[in-house]
């Protein structure tokens, strides 16, 4: 009896031994099955939903030049030219606006921009100065915000084109499935992860778009309120007092205050003496009887001959 009792968990062990080896045998068949389906490179993917994986390419390639673009493109150096300022300092401390203005115009950035509006109103007062470089630097910041805000729209629109050909894949999935029946549910398997690619290669586009978008916004900030610095410093010691009724622009024109254009001729003796302010050095002017440009020094007009006498 106690033979037989030690002779019976050996048996049960052996005839075990077949069961186990048929169940070892299948499970390479079946992971050997589940490779065939489910080996499939990257190409295939891109192959089998090309329009889906085709948009995805298209917005990275995007990305890409809008990062590239935006890094080159934020930095103080660009939008204030470190040369360009020092020369309007230098012009703006000897007063010599004509020549700032000019120079403004030839040289095209932020800073050059908003100085430029500035010396347009310099002899409007403070106030319409202030006025117009507020404006000018709401626009130019916009100008700088705007292609960077596409980062932004990226990042949330290749999620859902990623997610619209996970839907659309899992749709044919699904229906190859019904016509078929469950013969090879691998087959469906492999069909869920091949459509799982367009999920994930949306999400590999939104991340890093993101991620840049917020970075060069907080950065287009700093580059805007470092150039708006450098334009509060050339303004804040103009004599604005002094400039008013100065017209800077395409010629410069010199006229009292709450009077037209025209210096007004007395009837008497200073009837052919006219009076030109010499608060703007070092440019043309216009003569106050004709508009014919005068320079300064000069003791008469060449082109009407009136009389000239400069303070």
């Amino acid at each position: 009896m106690k033979l037989l009792t030690a002779l019976i968990p050996p048996a049960l062990l052996l005839s075990a031994l077949p069961v186990w080896a048929q169940d070892a045998a299948k499970e390479p068949a079946a992971t050997l099955g589940q490779s065939a389906h489910t080996s499939q490179t990257f190409w295939d993917v891109f192959q089998q939903d090309w329009f889906i994986m085709s948009s995805l390419l298209i917005t990275s390639v995007v990305m890409v030049g809008l990062i590239v673009e935006a890094f080159f493109r934020l930095r103080v150096e660009v939008t204030a030219p470190t040369p360009v300022y020092d020369r309007l300092k230098e012009l703006f401390d000897i007063h010599n606006y004509q020549e700032a203005f000019e120079l403004c115009q030839n040289q095209k950035s932020f800073l050059t921009s908003v100085v430029l509006g500035g010396l347009r109103r310099v002899g409007q007062g403070k106030h319409a100065v202030d006025n117009t470089i507020e404006e000018r630097s709401v626009r130019e910041g916009l100008r700088l915000r705007t292609k960077i805000s596409y980062l932004s729209v990226i990042g949330v629109i290749s999620p859902m084109i990623g997610l619209t050909g996970t839907v659309y894949g899992m749709i044919k999935a699904f229906g190859s499935l019904g016509s078929a029946g469950l013969a090879d549910p691998s087959r469906l398997a492999s069909a869920i992860g091949t459509v799982l690619w367009a999920t994930l290669s949306g999400l590999a586009v939104a991340i890093p778009a993101f991620l840049a978008y917020y970075f060069f916004r907080n950065r287009a900030q700093a580059v805007i309120v470092d150039t708006e610095e450098r334009i509060a410093s050339l303004f804040e010691r103009v004599p604005f007092d002094e400039l008013r009724g100065v017209m800077i622009g395409e010629h410069v024109e010199g006229r009292m205050t709450d009077a037209p254009t025209r210096a007004i001729v007395s009837p008497a003796a200073e009837a052919a003496k006219k009076r030109v302010s010499q608060v703007i050095t070092g440019i043309s002017m216009a003569c106050p009887v004709c508009n014919a440009p005068i320079k300064e020094g000069d003791t008469h007009c060449g082109a009407c001959g009136t009389d000239l006498q400069w303070n």
